[in-house]
């Protein structure tokens, strides 16, 4: 394996022993993504951006993920259409077509910009094909002016790999074009020398002011003559001292343009933020102190009257999930407001991998436990009925981070593991808790665990225990955990297992681990199953594409399981040449019993690894969430065996909808 899969499971164990407890439902941690207020639905709406760079695949991704704010939490939709992923873009209210228009931005870590332009209404998105348009590129500035109906775009830079050894050369460009919303015109060629520029369509004044800087961070200010295309400079008496990649805004309700955050090297770690009222720039005080920020989306909300900020690079740190209000209804006699932070949404669960998700086929529920999310792990209990998420007010659950569940059919009882082998059950109505067991499975992560219905035992195999990975296998039975020591299978993490309803018996495939402590690391495609016995390993003809972290289920109705997405790992050899290309997956695979078939489905989810995936025995249907790609998902799909079907949370219901 790759020294950076190796190198995301140590962050991860890391993260998981120092993690703290956050409860947040919206998008997940992000750099560079935009967003504007609709003023024909009253919501904020926010796309793309770019995740901080995953460790296993040495990559950053741009989720293309679509996210609506109505004033109190965040809601997730997938239109039937979506622009490719990507930050540092443009994006602006076009209120004569009530729609949002995006044109360029970049890609992954900053070398594919992209001169594409898509407007969003309806609830879909449309490419629009124009006859000319602006040269790819990022960190355009762009405003849509109400009076003219235009919106006009200035500058950007474009980054690329000019040689084999990875050099990035970067152009800046000092050019205006305006778009009449069909096709893009340039009006100007050489405009001031102005980086990183923010445009912003003061009302109150009715003209585009352009605030950036220079190549050594000196903030500069211009306003837009919309007649001579040109850019006039404006010299306040003082400026705010860093407005490298800020963010601006008109306020409605004041009349002011606000702006926020950027990082210089000079920069202080505590946000500050100013208004400029036609001539000056004033310092606004606010009574919470947050960090100051990079790159983050920034709007006013002309229905509540609050500037909405979101995500963005922590100085010095990394990319954030947080969304904040300005709001100055809060304000006193040496305040113009205060920072409202907006971490909690008790409607729906938040982005998370490696959770414990399982089913209860007496109550026809499923039961959610824990996951890990951004740079925390959430210990909260939530269950799915009638295709909606509750979450459960029951005490006593487990504060797992990542924990391992299983159901036990017989007992009619959830069993929980954490990572420490703390053991729970859950009854259906309450926790009960052992805390009195001698013998016990000992720290692992990562591990698996399943109800065997031959052997009447809950099963747990294998994980990680920050140092080595493990061959352990260990039997539940409501009272004592005892090992099977005989017949050992590779030691490995992030399994697939399940009770095989066919053979009768245990059966595990995949995973990621070692053969022995003296091995290399290993990506597995092997199957074993289990019984009193120890392991015994099974070679059908035909085996899925190596990989781990994968969701399996079985269904009800035939016997056959079903193996979903996961991290896949494929070799190809080329005469002497051997690729081998990791990637996150959502394909599809069924196990008979003897011999396993890649299954052709539509509408698949996004890819993922470590989501939660059971069957609805309610509805008859599988169930999806969460997951990681590179980032946090918090989605949730369902599968009725040939098509699959996104479940769109209802913006003014506590409730799920289909879509």
């Amino acid at each position: 394996m790759s020294v950076s899969t190796l190198r995301r499971i140590f962050v991860i164990a890391a993260l998981l022993l120092s993690a703290q407890t956050l409860l947040a439902a919206g998008p997940s941690a992000r750099t560079g993504a935009r967003m504007v207020f609709d003023e024909s639905t009253g919501l904020t709406v926010l796309f793309s951006g770019v995740a901080p760079s995953d460790l296993g695949t040495v990559t950053s991704y741009n989720p293309a993920d679509l996210w609506l704010w109505n004033g109190s939490r965040w809601v997730l939709r997938y239109p039937d259409h979506a622009p490719p992923g990507r930050s540092s873009h443009i994006m602006v209210y076009d209120s004569a077509r009530k729609r949002e228009v995006i044109f360029g931005g970049t890609q992954g870590t900053g070398t594919t910009d992209l001169n594409d332009t898509w407007a969003f209404s309806k609830n879909d998105w449309t490419q629009i094909e124009t006859n000319d348009a602006p040269a790819a590129r990022s960190l355009s500035g762009a405003a849509y002016d109400r009076a003219r109906d235009r919106i006009v775009l200035f500058g950007g830079v474009h980054a690329f790999i000019a040689d084999k050894i990875g050099t990035v050369t970067t152009t800046n460009f000092f050019d205006t074009w305006e778009f009449d919303g069909t096709d893009w015109t340039k009006v100007a060629d050489n405009g001031p020398q102005v980086i990183r520029p923010l445009l912003v369509y003061d009302e109150a004044r009715n003209q585009i002011l352009m605030i950036g800087e220079n190549d050594k961070f000196a903030p500069l200010m211009y306003s837009y003559d919309t007649t001579a295309h040109t850019w006039n400079q404006v010299t306040p008496a003082t400026m705010p001292p860093c407005t490298n990649e800020s963010a601006a805004t008109f306020q409605r309700n004041s009349g002011l343009v606000f702006l926020v955050g950027g990082v210089c090297t000079n920069s202080t770690t505590n946000e500050e933020a100013f208004t400029w009222d036609g001539t000056n720039w004033t310092t606004i005080a606010s009574t919470s102190t947050i960090i100051k920020a990079s790159n983050q989306a920034l709007t006013f909300d002309a229905q509540r009257n609050v500037t909405v900020m979101f995500g963005g690079t922590e100085a010095f740190g990394l990319p954030r999930a947080t969304t904040f209000t300005f709001d100055p209804t809060l304000a006193d006699a040496s305040h113009a407001g205060d920072w409202v932070t907006h971490d909690s949404n008790q409607v729906t669960p938040g982005p998370r991998s490696l959770l414990a998700m399982r089913s209860d086929p007496v109550n026809k529920v499923i039961y959610m436990l824990d996951g890990l999310t951004d740079g925390s792990t959430f210990t909260d209990f939530w269950i799915y009925q009638n295709g909606v998420w509750q979450k459960s007010q029951a005490t006593g659950s487990p504060s797992c981070g990542t924990p391992n569940a299983a159901f036990d059919t017989d007992r009619g009882k959830l069993v929980a593991v954490c990572n420490d082998s703390s053991t729970f059950e859950w009854d259906g109505t309450a926790w009960k808790a052992f805390p009195d067991i001698k013998t016990k499975p000992g720290f692992h992560q990562f591990s698996a665990m399943v109800y065997d219905q031959s052997l009447k035992k809950t099963v747990l195999f294998g994980g990680f225990d920050g140092t080595n990975w493990m061959d352990n296998a260990w039997m539940w039975d409501g009272t004592t955990w005892t090992e099977q020591r005989k017949n050992r299978a590779p030691a490995r993490d992030l399994t697939q297992m399940w009770f095989d309803p066919i053979l009768h018996k245990t059966v595990l495939f995949g995973g990621l681990g070692r053969r022995t402590p003296q091995d290399r690391v290993e990506r597995f495609s092997d199957m074993w199953t289990f019984d009193a016995n120890g392991w015994t390993e099974l070679k059908p003809p035909a085996l899925p594409t190596t990989r781990f972290g994968a969701m399996v289920i079985t269904d009800p109705s035939t016997g056959h399981t079903l193996l979903f997405g996961g991290m896949r790992y494929d070799t190809q050899t080329v005469g002497n040449t051997v690729t081998q290309k990791q990637f996150y997956a959502n394909d599809m695979w069924e196990w008979d019993g003897t011999t396993w078939a890649q299954r052709q489905t539509t509408n698949a989810p996004p890819v993922r690894e470590s989501a939660g995936m059971e069957f609805d025995y309610e509805r008859n249907q599988f169930v999806v969430f969460g997951g990681w790609s590179g980032y946090y998902l918090s989605d949730t799909w369902t599968f009725d065996g040939t098509t699959w079907h996104f479940i769109a949370e209802s913006i003014g219901r506590t409730r799920l909808i289909r879509h």
